[in-house]
C-alpha cells in the first residue's frame, strides 16, 4: 500500500503493521528514507526511486535497528546506492555490545495495534525471517550489511534533512529515536509512539520503564500535528499527542 501525505511531503509504504516513510525534500533538495522497513517496503521504495543515478547515494535512516525497520535495506540497496545512518547507540552493537529486546510476552502488549491493520501473510514470513537480513530481534543477535555512514546524535539535524532535528526516545530498545520538524510539526516516532484506532499510543512494548517514562515525558512536550509511527497508521489533527495513551494504560 502506498499513501501521500501532500501537506508535508511524505510518502508511505506499508504492508501489514510494518511502515516505511519517504521525506520527499527535508530541505536539502533531496529525498530521505525513514525505516525501509522489511523486504517487501523496501522493493516497493526501491521501485519508487527506480533510475536514480548510482552515483547519487540515496539517504536512509533508522529510527532504531530492530529487524523489522531494517531487513528491507539489501532489497533497496541491490537497487540503488544507499548512505545509511543509523542512531548513536547501534555503534556499540557494531563493538560486540548486546542489544537490549523485549521479550515476546512484552511485545504480545501491542496487540492491539496488530488487530488495527489488515493481515499480511507476506508481511508475518517477511518479519519471521527478518533477523536474518539485518538488524536484531527476540531470537537474532545484531547484524548489519552495511557499515553507517554516520551516527545520529541527539539534537543534531537530521543528515540529508536539515529541517528535521535528532531525538533520542530510548525506552522501547536502546537505540529508539525519533525525527522531528518544528516548523511542520511532524513527528516520525519510531516505536516510541505506535497509534491505534486512530489515537496515539506510547508504546507498552519496552526494555527500560524509566526510559520509556522519560521519553513520553519528553515528546508530550512537542506540538505535533502530523504523526508517522512505527507501527500503526498515521494520525493527524491539532496536537495529537495531547490525546495519547499513556504507556501503562491500555487502549
Amino acid at each position: 500500500m502506498r499513501d501521500e501525505y501532500v501537506d508535508v511531503g511524505v510518502l508511505r509504504f506499508s504492508r501489514w503493521i510494518f511502515n516505511c516513510y519517504v521525506i520527499e525534500d527535508g530541505g536539502a533538495g533531496q529525498p530521505v528514507v525513514v525505516d525501509v522497513g522489511i523486504t517487501s517496503n523496501g522493493v516497493a521504495s526501491a521501485e519508487h526511486f527506480a533510475g536514480r543515478r548510482l552515483d547519487d547515494p540515496l539517504t536512509v535512516l533508522a529510527t532504531h535497528a530492530h529487524s523489522d525497520h531494517v531487513s528491507g535495506l539489501m532489497a533497496l540497496a541491490d537497487r540503488t546506492a544507499v548512505q545509511l545512518h543509523l542512531p548513536v547507540k547501534d555503534r556499540d552493537y557494531f563493538a560486540g555490545e548486546k542489544p537490549r529486546t523485549p521479550t515476546m510476552k512484552v511485545a504480545a502488549r501491542i496487540m492491539p495495534v496488530i488487530r488495527d491493520a489488515r493481515f499480511s501473510f507476506r508481511a508475518l514470513s517477511e518479519f519471521l525471517s527478518g533477523g536474518r537480513h539485518a538488524g536484531f530481534g527476540s531470537s537474532s543477535p545484531f547484524q548489519m550489511p552495511l557499515q553507517a555512514a554516520s551516527y545520529l546524535t541527539d539534537g543534531d539535524p537530521v543528515p540529508g534533512a536539515p529541517d528535521w532535528v535528532i531525538i533520542h526516545t530510548p525506552g522501547h530498545t536502546d537505540d529508539s529515536t525519533s525525527f522531528y520538524n518544528e516548523a511542520s510539526r511532524t513527528l516520525f516516532s519510531g516505536d516510541a509512539v505506535l497509534t491505534v484506532k486512530g489515537r496515539p499510543w506510547f508504546t507498552p512494548e519496552f526494555v527500560d520503564e524509566t526510559l520509556m517514562a522519560r521519553t513520553e515525558d519528553k515528546l508530550r512536550k512537542l506540538r505535533v500535528d502530523h504523526l508517522f509511527p512505527g507501527h500503526g497508521h498515521p494520525v493527524h489533527g491539532q496536537d495529537v499527542l495531547s490525546d495519547a495513551i499513556p504507556h501503562l494504560e491500555k487502549p
